[in-house]
């Protein structure tokens, strides 16, 4: 009880807008935020999460795999990114756990994407056949087995962006200027 009575807070509600439970002095520094700042819904910008394969087993594969795979041809390397999950984001920065994507995407006709075609890359194929049946039963496949879901925006992947992990138990945020994709449980902005 004493720890309570030393800690206690006040809070008034004013209106129906949302409130949150913050010490005087946490209030002061929100409204003082709110009143200098600018809400993120008014902001130009697009949050987007990572990459959803719907088989990361198949898609996403280590980087002793990638060697492997490019040794026996070169040509993969064109569509094996390096990719980063929520769990390797950290405060400000992120470790990169020598994980790659295997890009093989559908393309997006509005920009002049292309789109992969498996049969250029039969080595990758190879890979990808191993987990066959798995591929076969996803629901978010491209139009292929082979390839990812559609991505509208697999082009900002090769841009600056903050990245942040999806759950965490505190804020961690990334600057990613590397051409860096990400996993699904991240987001991209």
């Amino acid at each position: 009880s004493v720890f309570f009575r030393q800690n206690k807070n006040t809070s008034t509600y004013i209106g129906s807008d949302s409130w949150v439970v913050l010490t005087s002095l946490e209030k002061q520094i929100k409204d003082k935020i709110q009143l200098i700042g600018k809400p993120l819904k008014d902001w130009d910008i697009n949050i987007n999460y990572g990459i959803k394969t719907g088989f990361n087993e198949a898609f996403i594969i280590t980087g002793e795999q990638r060697k492997k795979i490019i040794e026996q041809d070169p040509k993969s390397a064109e569509i094996i990114r390096p990719i980063l999950r929520g769990r390797d984001i950290k405060r400000y920065s992120y470790e990169f756990a020598d994980l790659w994507l295997i890009n093989i995407h559908n393309g997006l006709k509005e920009n002049g994407l292309k789109p992969i075609d498996i049969n250029d890359y039969p080595i990758v194929k190879k890979h990808l056949d191993k987990s066959y049946s798995q591929l076969s039963k996803r629901t978010d496949k491209g139009d292929t087995l082979y390839n990812l879901r559609n991505c509208a925006y697999m082009e900002d992947f090769y841009k600056q962006k903050i990245v942040w992990g999806e759950i965490s138990d505190r804020s961690n945020f990334a600057l990613d200027n590397q051409d860096l994709f990400f996993c699904k449980t991240t987001n991209v902005t």
